[in-house]
């Protein structure tokens, strides 16, 4: 482990420099090497020659072979939480029980430095209890439930034994210790070390297997087998790999390297899945998918970097025009009398062999010209040519969730933690700048990564009939890429660089800077707040824009400073204290806080508040939100590992004070921005939000009963919306489309006509169980095959965008298709009732104002025991109560969970 070290400094230096020498090419003048020679005679070159020999016999002798196992790696193994190097090493197991049909005794290297000068212990993997599972797993007979109550004890047993022997309390090295003291006595030896069990279960250097878990990096070692008859196995486990090197004697007939790393599987058979299923939504791979693993020898691959495979994305696909059509006739039959129904199919017809087969054509000619035919016409539409206030409308808020372990609602620790927060975030720009973020991937195939350029030093800059994205962000090998940040507080504006001498500012650094800007805010009046413009109607914003850069020069110098800044940071006075079971207020402030302290164009605005809690408030133009979620679970993951401390050097380097931003302005700025202000006041009072954890049950117990966890909760919000209201509701869930080359998303609709049989099934009193049971299957299938084709491209709302907006570049009259009234009432052109998004499986929720006055907003995420979620409606609309909706979500998801229960499924 010191020369793996060693080993993945150097590859983390590499990697972050290119492999490049940057600095000078100037040569000092220094001696040339010195040759060392040796004094030989015949006699020592005669040796010289003899040692040649006997090492490349050995050598021939040896075969290696060192692989990439790619279908999967740490990150599986941990979602089904078990622990990654049990895993491999009870792989290693069966995998010589089944190519030898024995057990085969095995030494795993265990560490002991936290002792004085301590080195490693033996850990014995081969227990009884590993056999006893490698027995059930060749013995057709067994049971699953057999396989899999042998697996859990198996990994229990091997735990144990690891963290005993890391702990000082393993046998090997105890009885070796016996061993020297008889033999430094003089003593005969001890009749237990000529046991003939003592060499046959590996004592006295005798495994057969002799393995070391090189670690969870890069490196990855090799060394030759213990015995003649042995295997030698050093391995990495990496997030989406294991790389193992298995090493063998060619003399002896029964060891084969390459047939040993075949057989080298993770344990697998059904017993396995059975362990692993109620506790993730993917399963264990099957064993005869990884027979053609030999293809994937890697032995010298180098890391995965960010944006790697962007060139070989697939290009955003065309659907066929006959299987959108259908489609789009499916989604809106929930919505429709007969009579609606058939005009509709009259006008879907009278498209399909018309208009339609001309823009279709074009549209296809436009997609073999680019690799996303959709990008620029997305962007454009559902965001830059947008009027309304971005910031109430179209941006995405939400509370950070580290109040929920290591920093819970506490006033006076502002500061303190939002430094702490800050440097996290600057390690993961910097993650992304040197390319050394994991590259995110849909089993072997790789994802968009581009919306991860948008993230930092981005913004949204208004233009009075379209908007522009400016994005200043490059990576290190393209280039210099701006490092500083902006601070807002009572109105005010600073900033200052998170670099001094090329390295990130650490904590106590951010501090002092966050402090000075503090002492300078709580010293002086309040700022004029011109980021509340940020809020306006977008042309009346970039209007008020124009007048101020024309009032004086420093002011297009300061927009310019916010607009290519890494992030804002918003030092809030707010104190939305929040629970992990009622993160209401807190996710409200995110959405409908202080206008003045955050600048609504810009791609991340950190928000600290003064009790100690923490949210964002992102424009949701250049990127989608799982961008942002990736980095706030980042950022939980390491305060929850670090207790939200900084361990480092409390050193504060000398560096130049946060520099402030004074706009000038005039009467009709400060006028521009009162009236900013009063509308934002409004608009914020009329948006009602809830935002609660329902804790009854969640992944775990959906799991259990073999439905899909977010499925569940579209069908329990269909059921919810329909009780309530008394009839469908047209929604809209993100289907996400990064298979593709810059894809984001696709509109997946949950409100199929199954669904609503189904909820008609569960409100009509007179229904029995079966029909309720059969109907729900059939809304589940529905929903999952509608989302499964909408991730592949083959969704129809987008590819009708496309459709339209050809006949709109070509100025053609607009397709009576899109003036159906079924067109809306179902959803489309942006009039869903219901916009829905599963924000993931992790610690981190969002929140999204409704996207139409009679509608909801609807975001959650989904944990094992819990399903949180944040609901909106605007206040004016009389029907709509967020409330009122939770509650009855609530009874849907347990009357969802019962009939799923009582039936079986």
């Amino acid at each position: 482990m010191i020369m793996v070290s060693l080993s993945y400094y150097i590859d983390c230096r590499l990697r972050a420099s290119g492999g490049k020498w940057k600095g000078s090419d100037m040569v000092r003048d220094i001696s040339l090497p010195e040759e060392l020679l040796f004094r030989l005679d015949d006699r020592v070159r005669h040796d010289v020659q003899l040692a040649k020999q006997h090492f490349l016999e050995t050598a021939n002798n040896l075969q290696v072979v060192c692989c990439a196992f790619t279908s999967f790696g740490k990150y599986a193994i941990k979602q089904r939480k078990l622990h990654p190097d049990t895993f491999v090493q009870l792989a290693m197991q069966l995998a010589y029980y089944r190519k030898h049909g024995r057990p085969g005794s095995c030494y795993e290297t265990a560490m002991t430095r936290r002792f004085y000068h301590g080195r490693t212990e033996t850990m014995r993997p081969c227990t009884q209890e590993a056999v006893l599972w490698c027995q059930a797993m060749t013995d057709p007979t067994c049971t699953e439930d057999v396989k899999r109550k042998a697996l859990l004890q198996a990994f229990n047993k091997h735990n144990k034994l690891m963290a005993l022997a890391q702990n000082g309390e393993g046998f090997d090295r105890h009885l070796l210790g016996l061993y020297l003291v008889a033999k430094e006595e003089g003593l005969p030896t001890p009749h237990l070390f000529r046991d003939p069990l003592y060499a046959k279960s590996g004592g006295g250097g005798n495994f057969v297997l002799s393995s070391s878990l090189v670690g969870y990096q890069t490196v990855v070692g090799v060394g030759a087998p213990m015995v003649l008859h042995g295997y030698g196995c050093f391995y990495n486990i990496r997030d989406d790999r294991i790389v193992m090197s298995i090493t063998a004697w060619k003399a002896d007939p029964q060891t084969d390297a390459e047939r040993a790393y075949i057989h080298h599987s993770p344990p697998g058979g059904r017993g396995s899945e059975a362990a692993c299923e109620s506790r993730t939504e993917h399963k264990c791979p099957k064993q005869n998918n990884r027979r053609n693993i030999m293809a994937h020898q890697m032995s010298g691959t180098l890391p995965e970097r960010t944006f790697q495979y962007q060139d070989s994305l697939p290009p955003l696909p065309v659907p066929s025009l006959e299987g959108s059509l259908s489609k789009y006739l499916d989604a809106v039959r929930p919505f429709a009398t007969e009579q609606e129904y058939e005009a509709t199919v009259e006008n879907v017809r009278s498209f399909q062999e018309g208009v339609g087969q001309v823009l279709q054509q074009k549209l296809l000619h436009r997609a073999s010209t680019r690799r996303n035919w959709l990008e620029e016409w997305w962007l454009n539409t559902a965001y830059l040519e947008v009027r309304t206030p971005s910031q109430l409308n179209i941006n995405f808020g939400g509370p950070a969730p580290y109040l929920e372990h290591c920093w819970p609602p506490a006033e006076g620790t502002q500061l303190q933690r939002t430094s702490v927060g800050l440097w996290h975030m600057l390690q993961y720009w910097d993650l992304i700048r040197t390319e050394r973020m994991t590259p995110h991937k849909a089993g072997r195939s790789g994802l968009d990564m581009d919306q991860y350029r948008m993230l930092f030093c981005t913004c949204k800059v208004p233009g009075v009939t379209k908007d522009t994205i400016l994005n200043y962000f490059k990576t290190e090998s393209e280039g210099p890429c701006p490092s500083h940040v902006v601070v807002m507080r009572r109105g005010r504006i600073f900033t200052f660089d998170a670099l001094h001498d090329g390295k990130i500012l650490t904590p106590p650094e951010l501090l002092r800077q966050l402090q000075y800007v503090t002492e300078c805010c709580e010293g002086g009046p309040d700022g004029d707040g011109v980021a509340a413009l940020t809020s306006e109607e977008r042309t009346t914003w970039a209007k008020a824009r124009e007048h101020l850069i024309s009032l004086d020069p420093v002011n297009t110098s300061i927009l310019e400073t916010i607009q290519s800044s890494l992030f804002v940071v918003s030092l809030d006075e707010a104190k939305p204290y929040a629970t992990a079971e009622d993160y209401t207020p807190l996710t409200l402030e995110t959405l409908t806080g202080d206008p003045t302290i955050r600048w609504g164009d810009k791609s991340y605005n950190s928000i600290s508040y003064a009790d100690g809690t923490f949210g964002s408030n992102c424009d949701h133009a250049p990127y989608d939100a799982m961008i942002l979620v990736s980095l706030c679970y980042y950022i939980d993951q390491r305060l929850e590992a670090t207790g939200g401390e900084w361990t480092g050097s409390d050193a504060v380097r000398a560096m130049p004070f946060p520099e402030e931003l004074v706009f000038t302005v005039d009467a009709k700025v400060r006028s521009d921005i009162n009236r900013a202000k009063h509308h934002y006041r409004n608009t914020a009072q009329n948006l009602q939000l809830v935002c609660y954890a329902f804790t009854a049950f969640g992944k775990e117990a959906i799991k259990q009963r073999k439905l899909h966890p977010d499925t569940f909760v579209q069908l329990a919000m269909q059921l919810a919306y329909y009780r309530k209201h008394g009839r469908p509701g047209s929604c809209y869930e993100t289907a996400m489309t990064r298979r593709f080359y810059h894809g984001r998303t696709e509109t997946m609709r949950p409100c199929t006509q199954e669904a609503v049989l189904w909820c008609q099934a569960m409100t009509d009193p007179t229904c029995t169980e079966d029909v309720k049971r059969r109907a729900l299957l059939k809304a589940v299938n529905k929903h999952n095959k509608l989302m499964a084709l909408a991730q592949n491209g083959e969704g129809f709302d987008r590819h009708l965008l496309g459709l339209y907006l050809v006949s709109k570049e070509e100025g053609l009259p607009t397709p009576h298709l899109f003036m159906d009234p079924l067109y809306a009432k179902s959803g489309g052109g942006g009039n869903f009732t219901l916009s829905s998004s599963l924000v993931g499986y992790t610690t981190v929720l969002g929140a999204v104002a409704p996207m139409v006055q009679h509608g909801y907003g609807f975001f959650y995420r989904i944990r094992d025991d819990r399903i949180v979620m944040s609901i909106t409606a605007w206040k004016s609309d009389p029907e709509t109560d967020t409330e009122s909706l939770f509650k009855t979500l609530c009874s849907s998801l347990h009357d969802i969970l019962h009939l799923a229960t009582t039936s079986q499924l």
